[in-house]
């Protein structure tokens, strides 16, 4: 068989993750520019788009540790749930879409 014509299945959990949070993406129905501070987003699901580059400093849902997304490029979705996005990010015109 031509290799055109070949399908195959991704079932990497990592691809999977990734459509389910598109999908999620897809449904947005509201969004909110993001100022880093250590005041809270809304409590939802949602994701994190950076439109321009660098460290996203953040504390995830549900916990109480805070984790730098180093060199996270321009046009980039963060798929995670956060509760904060704190001032030691150098990524700006952060937006959260839920």
């Amino acid at each position: 068989m031509d290799s055109i014509n070949t399908w195959s299945i991704n079932t990497d959990r990592s691809f999977i993750g990734a459509l389910a949070e598109a999908m999620k993406l897809a449904q947005a129905r509201n969004a909110q520019s993001v100022t880093p501070s250590t005041s809270a987003l809304n409590d939802t699901d949602g994701v994190l788009y950076v439109g321009t580059g660098g460290n996203v400093q953040v504390r995830m849902t549900g916990s109480q540790n805070t984790i730098t997304f180093n060199n996270v490029q321009d046009g980039s979705f963060l798929p995670i749930r956060v509760d904060r996005v704190f001032t030691g990010t150098t990524a700006s015109n952060i937006i959260f879409l839920y």
